[in-house]
This record gives C-alpha cells, sequence and structure tokens, in this order.
C-alpha cells in the first residue's frame, strides 16, 4: 500500500475524531478509524464521501492520519480569492469568516452569538436594539 493515498470518506465518529475511509482502488474494504488531523488548533470534520488525503504511518490501512480535505470540484476554492482568507465552518458554506483587503466578515448562517463572562447577545439582538433607537 502506498504512504500517501487519496480516498473518500466513508463514516465519521465525531465522538472519536475519527473517519473511515475506502480507496476507489479497493471500494469493498475501509481503513480502520483514523484520526483527523487538527492543523492549528481548528476541528472541521470532513463529510461522508468527501475526498481526504491519508498518510499512512505503516505498510498497513489501520494506521494512519487523515490530513484533510482539498480542492476539488466539490470543494472549489473562493473564486477570485487572490489576497482573501476565508474559512467556512459548515458544509453549505453559509457561516465563514473571511477577510479581504483588511475588511473582516463574519457570517454566523442563522445567527452570530458574541459571549462572554458577563453573559452574551445575538447580531440579531444587537439590530433589533439599532433599529429601535435610529427610530426614537
Amino acid at each position: 500500500m502506498n504512504e500517501v493515498r487519496v480516498g473518500r470518506v466513508s463514516s465519521i465518529n465525531y465522538e472519536a475524531g475519527t473517519v473511515r475511509v475506502v480507496y476507489l482502488d479497493k471500494s469493498d474494504k475501509t481503513t480502520a478509524e483514523l484520526p483527523v488531523f487538527c492543523g492549528m488548533g481548528e476541528y472541521q470534520m470532513p463529510q461522508i464521501n468527501d475526498a481526504v488525503l491519508v498518510l499512512h504511518l505503516s505498510n498497513d490501512s489501520s494506521i494512519g492520519i487523515v490530513m484533510g480535505r482539498f480542492w476539488s470540484a466539490k470543494n472549489i476554492p473562493v473564486q477570485g480569492a487572490e489576497g482573501v482568507y476565508r474559512k467556512v465552518f459548515d458544509s453549505s458554506g453559509t457561516a465563514f469568516l473571511q477577510v479581504v483587503s483588511g475588511a473582516l466578515t463574519l457570517c454566523g448562517g442563522q445567527d452570530v452569538t458574541l459571549s462572554g463572562k458577563n453573559g452574551s447577545i445575538t447580531l440579531s439582538q444587537l439590530i433589533e436594539m439599532k433599529q429601535k433607537v435610529d427610530s426614537l
């Protein structure tokens, strides 16, 4: 078996932070549960059927680490993204953080919550307060 391979996620164990991978040339056999690499301390599990890069640490499929997804037809980069930082948080792409020319955009899909030791507030609540103040 090759040490570095591309496969597809066949199952996910969120609690353990592991996935099973199937390789196209061995579609009848999946790997053991492999841990998913958390670069920069970020947690983002791939989805079932996502193409992933796997680094095997030995000569068998039971020892290895899933390095993560990569750009593909399903996971395409942001168009015109030169100089753009973008971190997508959900599979639909509606929750993301993006920096373009120094301007930060944080999109929560449904809403954004700011939390601290003194409590929390949503972006929707802040906008509602602003609308009330503007109407005075």
